[in-house]
């Protein structure tokens, strides 16, 4: 007779028919949300004309690096233009990112706790969303993984006196393509750098030199391209600049890596057994072997002060968006954490390990119903709205915006054009910044009864309020303000407004 599975074979087949459910789960409901205002800054990217060189001028224009942007250009040649097809690319680009994580890590961690890592990766909000956001955050995912993979493989090599040649090619290879995608994957690389420097000291110049030259290209890509058409400033942002701004987007971030209270607390148990087994180590003089383990709770500290230092000294950019490209890393700890303590606690742990695997499980299923809602901003319900309105074909619309956050005020009028513009039809549009409507500046006579139109840029009902009683200033008129949200919104603005006479 075979061998009976033990408790362990059970716990890993659930979890990863739990991970299984969550991977499909990136492929439902493509077109259920609009497209929201970084989405449709993709699309105009990758343009319609068919021409590479085109749309590498166009990504020029942000201050991410245009490695996704020509990506998606190539995708779209190929496959078709359409937030489906974009979609998918972050899906696939998302979901690659788990099997690879679970094959770099295959001789760090136990089977089990990298399928509880996979598991809650796969169930947060941070992996839902942009696995289905036609933006680079998928591409990093990706590459974030192979950095971890990489480094993990260098520290074992050099570790056991093995060649590194080809592990330190591939480690700086992903680095350079992450440093081409996003500015916060140079953190990501500069802070594994510095986390090997500690761990690798035959290596130290090495990574040094690395860590130099790839930020030598990024300044001066800054400097040659960015700087053409962006404002750097340490006041004029979306982003804030304060303490309590940072302390937001740290609790959000851990809000969007542990989506939901079973997941935090699984978490927790997890930290609470690692500290007793630790504990429980040093009452019996047993030494902690650092390793390539720690390199998850290095990379991440030092990515949070990258981002918070370059903040504060070059230009406002610290959100958790940002911060969670080193997702992969965060997949690690909380591996690492499970093989520390619940896996070391016996009978107890197998215990913990069941019930993780029943919450985990419920998460991984409701995580893909939630893609049957729309969550983000309403452009094309609203768009919609405007169209079925008699009188509106052929006249023209303000669209509000901000004054160039990032962007000269050419660039934003264009892309504010393009973003109000995707869904709607025969209507014109004509730029009013946020500023200029609040204080009553806007001199508007349109013959339809929609008067302008807010999304994205009006993030919040006072200040849509607000525009209102400035329109009503500039009119002379009535104005009545029609509130278009979204229940299931997560991110992206998540309401649209129109200011109509009555």
């Amino acid at each position: 007779m075979g061998k009976i599975p033990g408790p362990e074979y059970f716990l890993s087949a659930a979890l990863a028919a739990a991970v299984a459910v969550g991977l499909a789960g990136a492929f439902i409901g493509l077109n259920v949300s609009s497209l929201w205002a970084d989405e449709l800054f993709t699309f105009w990217v990758v343009g319609d004309d068919h021409s590479a060189a085109a749309a590498l001028a166009r990504a020029q224009s942000d201050i991410h690096p245009p490695l996704y942007y020509m990506s998606a250009f190539l995708v779209t040649e190929i496959f078709g233009r359409s937030p489906v097809v974009l979609r998918a690319f972050s899906a696939i680009l998302g979901v690659t990112a788990i099997p690879l994580f679970y094959y770099v890590t295959r001789k760090t961690y136990s089977i089990p706790a990298r399928l509880v890592a996979m598991t809650i990766a796969v169930s947060s909000w941070f992996w839902v969303n942009q696995t289905q956001n036609a933006r680079s955050y998928g591409l990093c995912l990706l590459i974030a993984t192979a950095v971890y993979g990489a480094a993990l493989a260098l520290v074992a090599r050099e570790r056991d006196g093995r060649p590194v040649g080809w592990t330190l090619a591939a480690l700086v290879l992903s680095m350079a393509l992450g440093s081409c995608v996003h500015p916060y994957m140079l953190f990501v690389a500069l802070a594994t750098l510095a986390s090997l420097f500690v761990l690798c000291a035959r290596l130290r110049w090495v990574f040094v030199l690395i860590g130099g030259s790839i930020t030598a290209a990024w300044f001066a890509y800054i400097h040659f391209v960015i700087r053409a058409h962006t404002v750097f400033s340490l006041e004029h942002s979306w982003i804030g600049n304060t303490t309590g701004w940072y302390r937001d987007e740290l609790r959000t971030s851990w809000q969007a890596s542990l989506s939901n209270k079973p997941m935090i607390a699984i978490v927790l148990v997890c930290v609470a057994s690692a500290a007793a087994v630790i504990m429980r180590d040093r009452s019996r003089r047993q030494p902690v072997t650092i390793d390539g383990r720690y390199l998850c709770l290095l990379v991440v500290p030092l990515v949070v002060i990258a981002g918070i230092s370059s903040s504060m000294i070059l230009t406002p950019n610290f959100t958790s968006r940002n911060l969670l490209v080193c997702s992969p890393f965060i997949w690690g700890a909380e591996a690492f954490l499970f093989d520390l303590g619940v896996a070391r606690l016996g009978t107890v742990g197998r215990i913990a390990a069941s019930i993780v695997v029943a919450v985990l499980a419920l998460v991984s299923i409701g995580g893909v119903r939630a893609r049957s809602v729309p969550v983000r901003t309403p452009f094309r319900e609203s768009a919609r709205w405007i169209d079925s309105q008699p009188g509106c074909r052929g006249q023209a619309i303000a669209y509000v915006i901000t004054d160039g956050v990032y962007n000269s005020p050419v660039d934003a009028e264009r892309h504010g054009a393009f973003e109000y513009g995707y869904y709607l039809q025969d209507v014109g549009l004509v730029p009013l910044y946020l500023k200029d409507a609040i204080a009553g500046r806007a001199v508007l006579n349109p013959s339809c009864r929609v008067v302008a139109w807010g999304a994205h840029y009006l993030n919040d009902s006072h200040t849509a309020e607000a525009v209102r009683a400035g329109l009503v200033k500039s009119l002379h008129r009535k104005i009545v303000l029609l509130t278009l949200s979204l229940p299931g919104r997560k991110d992206g603005g998540g309401a649209a407004y129109i200011f109509l006479t009555p």
